[in-house]
């Protein structure tokens, strides 16, 4: 196992937590596009109460699950004291007596502040809490953009910016090195991973390409070609001129793995790289990384790469995109169960390692399945029938998107487009 830790898939197991970054950029494009939707649908205004709305729905959707993983984990873990696992599995939910409250209000990143990268309460649920900080930033976001498109696409270019310049500082200040092995690596998740500022950079990328897709969906409502090209030049050559994203795809397709595995020679040995690489590569490798995965997400929403398209759509590809989340929260602790609950497990060899890591995946996969189907869709369709739509904005949408097309609304019955424009008018009558 001790070898292990020196090959080069192990550099690719660690730069897989890229993959969290990717998750706050997705979140970040649908949670945005959805904001600006209702803000379109009222007219140009986004009051209070679609601003708790957005943020009630969000919590009802990470928290029922979040508070079950946990207190299960720590009602199960203290039983556990005789088994071989004990002294791993007490760190999972360490110090959890003084700071339970602080999973309850999403803050278990922030408060304590210093959390070991492998003990703490609950400490690998930090993806989740950043996710709903960021989140209560979009309502600014929108507004800030719609009032002026230059201030708002000003305003990521500028978090973003402090993120990567927080980012080097921080690698500067505690020694950080490329290879999180180090000694140094112990300061590296507390001051760095888990924090939503360390994150601006790639949410803001998801937000900005949540705006330019707006910019696509009006593109694409134009029927005149020269108006087209004169309303939106950039987006016209985007979408007539294939070849761009082609290229682009060229280069980001080697550039992705390029950043996942640039850092094997650190890993191998932390201190060959001088400090001041050491601060670039925290700073701008994974913004890269991020930069390429945009890119892409970009093409497709033109119109191009539909290979990419078509894995997106993909049954299998969503359904493992939904039992996602509920995987990440358990994958720790059966994780830790698995493995050191083995005798000798340190001692493994390398393709022992790896089919252990294959069982773990596969474990997980099916817990999450399980998960999802008997827990978190049975909970999430009795909070939609107690809250009888009251956190919902879809019958304003709907009824906004039938005004903004004509044409869909004409295939409708006259009593069904009749209900939809009251319910409109119903709605935006008392929001005023």
């Amino acid at each position: 196992m001790l070898d292990f830790l020196q090959e080069i898939f192990f550099t690719f197991i660690i730069a897989c937590q890229f993959g969290t970054d990717i998750f706050l950029l997705t979140s970040a494009f649908l949670g945005t596009y959805k904001c600006i939707q209702i803000y379109e649908a009222n007219g140009g205004k986004l009051h209070f109460t679609d601003v708790l709305k957005m943020y009630g729905r969000k919590y009802l959707r990470l928290a029922p699950m979040l508070y079950l993983a946990f207190f299960v984990g720590w009602v199960i873990t203290p039983r556990l004291k005789d088994s071989p696992a004990w002294p791993a599995t007490n760190q999972l939910f360490y110090k959890c007596d003084q700071y339970w409250w602080a999973q309850i209000l999403f803050i278990g990143n922030i408060v304590p502040f210093f959390v070991e990268v492998t003990c703490g309460c609950f400490y690998w649920a930090w993806i989740v809490y950043c996710d709903m900080q960021l989140y209560l930033l979009i309502p600014i976001f929108v507004v800030i953009y719609k009032k002026s498109r230059m201030a708002g696409i000003l305003t990521q270019f500028i978090l973003s910016a402090f993120s990567l310049i927080l980012l080097m500082f921080v690698a500067q200040e505690y020694n950080l090195k490329a290879g999180p092995l180090s000694a140094e690596g112990y300061y590296m998740f507390a001051n760095m991973t888990n924090k939503p500022w360390g994150k601006f950079a790639s949410y803001a990328l998801g937000v900005l390409l949540a705006f330019t897709y707006m910019d696509i969906l009006s593109y694409r409502k134009i029927d005149n070609d020269n108006v087209k090209r004169e309303c939106y030049p950039k987006i016209h050559i985007l979408h007539t001129q294939a070849w761009i994203s082609y290229i682009g795809a060229l280069i980001s397709l080697p550039l992705i793995p390029f950043t996942l595995l640039i850092g094997y020679d650190a890993n191998k040995d932390p201190y060959q790289w001088t400090q001041l690489t050491d601060d670039a590569y925290y700073a701008f490798n994974k913004y890269i990384f991020m930069l390429c995965v945009t890119f892409l997400l970009l093409a497709v929403l033109v119109g191009h790469l539909n290979f990419l398209k078509v894995m997106f759509k993909n049954s299998y590809c969503r359904a493992g995109g939904k039992i996602c989340f509920e995987a990440s929260l358990v994958a720790p602790v059966m994780v830790t169960f698995l493995y050191f609950g083995q005798e000798n497990s340190v001692y493994l060899s390398d393709p022992n390692s790896l089919i252990f890591g294959g069982g773990h995946i596969a474990c997980m996969t099916l817990l999450g399945f399980m998960m999802y189907v008997f827990i978190e869709y049975p909970l999430n369709t009795g909070i939609k029938i107690l809250t009888q739509g009251k956190l919902s904005h879809e019958p304003l949408l709907r009824a906004h998107f039938y005004q903004e097309n004509p044409r869909q609304s004409d295939m409708m019955t006259d009593g069904t487009r009749q209900k939809l424009l009251d319910m409109l008018h119903k709605i935006k009558g008392i929001e005023q």
